[in-house]
């Protein structure tokens, strides 16, 4: 989702900025540069996975009445292909572009739409891979299937009860109000968001798993 300046209190700017240099910060230094730079195929896999999200968040709609844009996350099927940093930078590149592109969204709020529509997501679904590949059962189902179908829908819903919490606790009760029709629809969008990630991973993993930095194919396909 995407929020407009006027659907934010001014109190999550004074986190999310702080939270947005440091998320970046860890970002590029974790980035692993030299061995994107020498292998191509990394630099289109983040550049194209940047695209993609553009193209994703653009596909959105305008929910009658309320200043945000209702559409897919797909970070992630990125954290799954790229890795959780390059999918940050992947995120923040795609944001900057629709920021550009979008004159109704505006930079004051970009620091707000990073933290939750880019950096609450990856973080959760790399939380989601960490737990699946700790799991004993060396299954191909688990991985694609948990952490790209159920990882995907569990994303949605932990970001989505955490802004309905925060507007509810803002203290302005048009924002509460908000949330109660907010709600609702990001429930039903959680399917959705789990059925286009665990197939775009699944698609992946079965023609191209050599993309995948996320897929262990000795501990999945291995004797």
């Amino acid at each position: 989702m995407t929020f407009y300046v006027d659907l934010i209190p001014s109190a999550w700017h004074w986190f999310c900025w702080p939270v947005l240099i440091f998320s970046l910060f860890y970002a590029t230094w974790s980035f692993p540069l030299r061995s994107v730079l020498a292998v191509p195929l990394r630099q289109h896999l983040i550049l194209g996975s940047a695209i993609a999200l553009l193209l994703t968040w653009k596909i959105a709609a305008n929910l009658k009445g309320l200043d945000f844009e209702l559409h897919l996350f797909g970070m992630t099927a990125v954290v799954m292909l790229i890795g959780s940093g390059p999918a940050l930078i992947a995120g923040a590149l795609a944001l900057i572009l629709q920021t550009l592109i979008s004159t109704a969204i505006g930079w004051a709020a970009f620091a707000v739409n990073f933290v939750i529509g880019v950096l609450l997501p990856t973080a959760i679904s790399a939380a989601c891979i960490g737990l699946i590949s700790r799991l004993p059962q060396k299954n191909l189902f688990a991985y694609m299937l948990g952490a790209g179908f159920a990882g995907a829908i569990a994303t949605r819903l932990v970001t989505t009860l955490l802004i309905y919490l925060l507007w509810h606790n803002s203290g302005d009760i048009s924002l509460a109000d908000t949330a109660d029709v907010y709600l609702p629809w990001m429930l039903l969008i959680s399917f959705p968001e789990g059925f286009v990630n665990g197939m775009v991973i699944t698609a992946i993993t079965v023609y191209l798993p050599h993309w995948m930095r996320s897929f262990d194919e000795q501990r999945y396909l291995g004797k």
